[in-house]
C-alpha cells in the first residue's frame, strides 16, 4: 500500500469514528448536567415545599395527616395487591421517634393463615404518606389495632 493510499485510508476512518461519537456527545452533555445536579444539597439541606419556594419547618413537616384512611386503604390495596383488604389491621396516626427525627407514623398488621403477623410502618411526611417499611424495635409497641373492613 503506497503512502498516498494508506494516508487516504486513515482518513476515512478518522471520518468514521467522528460521526460516532457525534451521537453521543448530546447524551453526554445531559448526562452531566443530570449528575450536576444531584450534587445539591450537601451539609446545609433543607426540606422544601413544592408549592412556595421556602424550607419547611419542623412543625410544617410533622403535620397530622388529615384524612389518613382515604389515602392509606388504596396504598396498602397497592401494595399488597390485594382488593379488597383481607387481615390487615391499621393504627392511628401516631408521633414516634424516626432516628433523629420525630415522624407521623401508622402501623400496619397483616396477619396470614399460617404465618406470624407481619407490622410494618407508613411514615408521614408534611401529612403525606411518604414511605412503607419493616417495624423495628418498638416503634408499634402498644399500639391498637383496627381490622379495616372495606
Amino acid at each position: 500500500m503506497s503512502r498516498k493510499n494508506r494516508s487516504i485510508f486513515d482518513r476515512r476512518r478518522l471520518h468514521h469514528v467522528r460521526a460516532r461519537t457525534r451521537y453521543w456527545r448530546p447524551f453526554l452533555a445531559v448526562s452531566v448536567l443530570t449528575l450536576a445536579g444531584c450534587t445539591g444539597g450537601g451539609a446545609g439541606f433543607e426540606f422544601w415545599s413544592s408549592k412556595d419556594d421556602h424550607p419547611l419547618t419542623e412543625a410544617e413537616v410533622n403535620v397530622v395527616p388529615a384524612d389518613y384512611r382515604k389515602d392509606l386503604l388504596p396504598f396498602l390495596e397497592s401494595y399488597f395487591s390485594e382488593k379488597p383488604l383481607r387481615n390487615v389491621s391499621i393504627s392511628e396516626p401516631a408521633l414516634k421517634p424516626m432516628g433523629s427525627v420525630s415522624r407521623y407514623i401508622i402501623c400496619v398488621r397483616r396477619d396470614r393463615p399460617g404465618d406470624p403477623p407481619k407490622e410494618r410502618v407508613v411514615i408521614y411526611f408534611a401529612g403525606k404518606i411518604n414511605q412503607l417499611a419493616d417495624a423495628t424495635g418498638d416503634q408499634c409497641a402498644g399500639a391498637v389495632y383496627q381490622l379495616v373492613n372495606r
